[in-house]
């Protein structure tokens, strides 16, 4: 049979490191911990956003610059062998070589 555990007769508040539970300014000691917490959590998240937004942009910018080199590309290499930019005298010799039926 084990025996409940008492505190000491001399000391009838339970301390949890320099605080007293049993004490009202423990919890606003503790309190402040937390507050101060919160709050550098709030900055450092604020300080970050501007990253999050351009690490956000970078692969939309980059998505951009590579569909324009490719359009860059197959108007180049349709005037290498039209012999000019597409345009209304470029859509006979399309349809020809092509075989397409559409306008």
């Amino acid at each position: 049979m084990t025996m409940p555990l008492q505190l000491p007769p001399d000391d009838p508040t339970l301390t949890v490191g320099s605080f007293e539970i049993d004490s009202p300014l423990w919890w606003k000691k503790s309190g402040i911990w937390l507050v101060g917490l919160i709050i550098m959590i709030v900055c450092f998240g604020w300080l970050m956003c501007p990253t999050v937004i351009r690490s956000k942009k970078e692969p939309n910018q980059s998505e951009a610059v590579s569909n324009a080199r490719q359009i860059g590309l197959a108007l180049f290499e349709f005037e290498t062998e039209y012999g000019k930019f597409p345009d209304v005298s470029t859509t006979s010799p399309v349809r020809r070589k092509s075989g397409t039926l559409l306008a």
